[in-house]
């Protein structure tokens, strides 16, 4: 499986013939796969919506905590769910990594350690942080300058854009368990060179080497993606080579589970954003 079928999973108008003769597989098999998806909550319809932090004037970021599956109680996520703000935790096969909001820079830190103290675990190592990562974009920048940042066709952006407008969401992550469909997923998220032409070189390989994804997200200092294939082997000849590409190393690479959206999130930035103003 490669890019052409990723176009097509992500295609909402692909019909199942259609998408199994791009995977050479049988049309029942892709059918039977989807319905796994939808029932599970693979394929979500619900949409959350994430206030860009230095746009509302708070901080996020995330870290990964390497955890056993007998330390993955529902009584320790319901109590890293229920301090401060949390918006996810993306589970995979070696831990969580976990996505979380302040007031500040120094609440961030000091809301990692506390996470950190009920997982038993030492002071947090973040790998991303949105302050230095997430463009800093507000509701009065013109979308042609959007899509230059974004590197799209202004069209591009004026479509989606009301699409979303549209849905009256934003859709962010998927729901559901990945192992439910009978593919392997890898988390992976890459740091790359600083801006420049090493950088546009590095991007330009993992483009050519990262072909079997779901999704890519590139920011300030990395790129991340969520692959996927038959079996974790495939995946993880493309991501050693795309860890030899000059200038790139790993910052996470995790074999993905499932997306755990924190149920009291609204709630807890509707506070957070109470006490900035």
């Amino acid at each position: 499986m490669g890019r052409a079928a990723a176009g097509h999973f992500q295609s909402q108008k692909a019909t199942v013939d259609h998408v199994a003769e791009v995977l050479g597989i049988h049309p029942n098999t892709v059918a039977a796969r989807t319905k796994r998806m939808q029932e599970g909550g693979g394929m979500g319809s619900r949409f959350n919506v994430f206030p860009n932090p230095s746009a509302v004037g708070t901080a996020a970021g995330q870290f990964f905590v390497p955890l056993t599956m007998h330390q993955r109680t529902q009584e320790t996520l319901d109590a890293v769910f229920r301090i401060g703000c949390t918006y996810v935790i993306i589970e995979s096969l070696e831990g969580w990594t976990i996505f979380s909001v302040a007031q500040d820079e120094a609440g961030l830190d000091d809301l990692g350690i506390r996470i950190c103290q009920i997982l038993g675990k030492p002071s947090p190592q973040w790998n991303m942080r949105t302050s230095i990562d997430w463009p800093k974009l507000n509701g009065q920048v013109p979308m042609d300058d959007v899509a230059e940042r974004l590197k799209l066709p202004p069209r591009t952006v004026h479509r989606r854009y009301q699409e979303l407008r549209d849905a009256q969401a934003f859709r962010l992550y998927p729901f559901g368990e990945a192992i439910m469909v009978g593919l392997a997923f890898r988390y992976l998220q890459l740091y790359l060179p600083a801006p420049g032409k090493a950088r546009a070189a590095a991007e330009a390989d993992l483009e050519r080497i990262l072909t079997n994804r779901f999704t890519r997200q590139v920011v300030a200092r990395s790129v991340q993606y969520l692959l996927y294939a038959q079996e974790q082997g495939q995946i993880q000849a493309q991501v050693e080579e795309a860890a030899a590409v000059p200038g790139v190393s790993i910052a996470t690479n995790v074999q993905f589970r499932r997306m755990i959206i924190n149920p009291l999130f609204p709630r807890q930035m509707a506070n957070l954003l109470a006490k900035s103003r």
